[in-house]
């Protein structure tokens, strides 16, 4: 029984002689007295250091990383795995980013490599992850990438009250055809621009093409410039140069597709109807020009002449031109 007495008191009296002492971060490293076993912790950044045997402090726990900030981190510190090992960082005990190589995070990348060094962005209960960047206060829309819930990838940003958005569309069987295709959506005016410039090294910046929308409900339109000095385009379509249209010149009979604009019958063997044209219903809109000096008249599919009679031949040595109204090809010249 006096043997447990006396350790006991011993006990009592080692641990009274090492005392916890506070200090600030910017003194524990210049510490040159410390007791051995003194205990020091820093008032501003609540790190505790114990005292060593050449009067100096170390950092309890110094090999790892702390929740209130390391102050004493090298050039070689690590965050991270030295092994084939996925690193993940959680919130809420769900991971939302994965670090690692495409194997290792399960990933079946589309180039194949399995040694490919990704970050992965995981969903949480289904709900698909976005990355969001801090924008200065009062911009309306702040950039984020996100995917939607057809699974489509897309970039949203603005600058004041406006905004553009581009990505992916159709992800979810679209039935309207825009399966697999990119959308670029502007607004939220609907009179905002899109405009294609390009960079010269000597002459700046010019611009190429100007989209840009006109009016809004029932009366809305667009307006697409090419090339005209960085003014909205004056129709639909302005082009501030020339232009180019497809021509082909033909010796025997021929059907015309959407590839076509003049076509040139030349001398030589046209048998039955010498020119087809498309179905007119199919086609709303297309022009034709057909010059024919083969040397003889050559049937055409029936089309609306200038004086409003119907016709199917194409007298030699003439110029046409043809346009679908959706019902008729009409003669317009």
């Amino acid at each position: 029984m006096k043997i447990k007495f006396i350790f006991l008191v011993v006990l009592l009296i080692s641990n009274m002689s090492r005392s916890q002492i506070t200090t600030t971060s910017a003194l524990a490293p210049t510490f040159l007295d410390a007791g051995l076993g003194d205990l020091y912790l820093t008032s501003d950044t609540n790190q505790l250091y114990i005292g060593l045997s050449d009067g100096s402090l170390s950092l309890i726990g110094s090999g790892s990383w702390l929740l209130n900030g390391n102050s004493n981190a090298t050039a070689r510190s690590l965050l991270g795995t030295t092994n084939d090992i996925k690193v993940a960082l959680k919130s809420n005990n769900n991971s939302l980013l994965e670090l690692g190589r495409s194997s290792t995070l399960g990933l079946n990348y589309n180039s194949g490599s399995t040694n490919q060094y990704m970050a992965y962005l995981r969903r949480v209960g289904g709900v698909s992850p976005s990355l969001q960047f801090e924008v200065p206060a009062g911009t309306e829309y702040k950039p984020i990438f996100f995917m939607n819930t057809d699974g489509n990838f897309r970039l949203k940003a603005g600058a004041g009250t406006g905004f553009f958005e581009i990505g992916a569309l159709g992800a979810g069987g679209a039935s309207d055809g825009s399966d697999g295709s990119l959308e670029f959506i502007i607004g939220d005016k609907g009179n905002e621009p899109i405009i294609f410039k390009k960079n010269s090294v000597t002459d700046g910046t010019s611009e190429m093409m100007r989209i840009q929308g006109q009016g809004s409900g029932s009366t809305s339109t667009v307006r697409v410039g090419i090339f005209t000095g960085g003014v909205v385009a004056n129709s639909v379509l302005q082009v501030g140069g020339s232009f180019s249209l497809p021509i082909r010149a033909v010796t025997a009979s021929t059907t015309l597709t959407d590839t076509d604009y003049t076509v040139v019958l030349k001398s030589g063997t046209y048998s039955g109807t010498g020119v087809t044209l498309p179905t007119v219903s199919t086609c709303k809109g297309r022009i034709y020009v057909i010059k024919n000096f083969s040397g003889a008249d050559i049937t055409i599919s029936a089309y609306i002449s200038r004086t409003g009679v119907s016709s199917t031949t194409l007298a030699n040595n003439t110029i046409y031109s043809f346009q679908s109204d959706n019902v008729d090809w009409q003669q317009i010249k």
